[in-house]
């Protein structure tokens, strides 16, 4: 979440740009800090115990530098899981970020969520589709308040679409689907817990890519017609990929 007493670490009010390269005290921090978050991250994959993190202002600032001045366009996911007692999204943390994202001019686009099909498992909170195209409707009215009235804003990121998150798509995009840009879902050919060599090189799992994309185009068809579709995530194995076949030449073919 985004804290509301931020840090009191800037950065120069001059454009951290103009040098052509990220702003050495930026690129400094980010080298001196991986080490460390990448133990974090891996402790924390493996035994699957996530900690609550919190966004202060020095973060957003050098986030949106390094990626500002990388030449690469910001999406800036917000939590869905923060919910009030009836289970509509409470807004309050992300309205946090919005008011201080537009107090410096910031040029960013906006997701809500992050597959929403898992979040039962994941969470153990279930927001069907139709809630969560409300939740859509009601961000959009949050961003014209700012001045991000005019960025991009993407959705519902769903996983493969088959089943119950069809379904989750289909209602969201019922729902919230005329406030979004693009429709965006996420592909992945494989568990890379138990994924082998063969896997990789079957046509039948290589041949899941059109089947998923059809099905896809097939529910934005039929709902809202002509809306943009983006794949917003994939590789070759879910779960961090697939010990020494997401990385090898073999994953080269999906």
């Amino acid at each position: 979440p985004c804290e509301k007493r931020f840090s009191t670490l800037f950065l120069p009010l001059v454009d951290p740009c103009e040098s052509g390269s990220i702003p050495s005290d930026v690129e400094t921090r980010l080298q001196t800090a991986w080490p460390l978050q990448e133990q974090l991250l891996l402790r924390e994959q493996f035994q699957e115990k996530f900690k609550n993190s919190t966004y202060s202002k020095s973060s957003v600032d050098m986030l949106y530098s390094f990626a500002n001045c990388s030449g690469l366009d910001l999406i800036f996911g917000l939590n869905a899981l923060l919910r009030t007692a009836d289970l509509q999204w409470n807004s309050s943390n992300a309205q946090l970020l919005l008011d201080y994202c537009s107090s410096k001019n910031y040029n960013i686009s906006w997701e809500l969520g992050n597959e929403p099909n898992s979040f039962r498992k994941k969470a153990g909170i279930f927001i069907d589709g139709l809630q969560l195209g409300e939740d859509f409707v009601k961000l959009h009215k949050l961003l014209e308040k700012t001045t991000f009235k005019t960025s991009n804003l993407y959705g519902p990121d769903v996983g493969q679409p088959r089943g119950k998150t069809v379904e989750i798509l289909r209602s969201f995009l019922k729902a919230g689907g005329e406030v979004i840009d693009s429709v965006t879902w996420h592909h992945y050919y494989l568990n890379g817990r138990i994924a082998t060599k063969e896997d990789f090189l079957n046509p039948d799992v290589l041949d899941t890519f059109t089947s998923s994309v059809q099905k896809v185009f097939q529910v934005v068809e039929e709902t809202r017609p002509h809306k943009k579709v983006w794949l917003g995530e994939t590789s070759s194995a879910y779960g961090g990929g697939a010990p020494l076949l997401s990385n090898t030449f073999v994953a080269g073919f999906m």
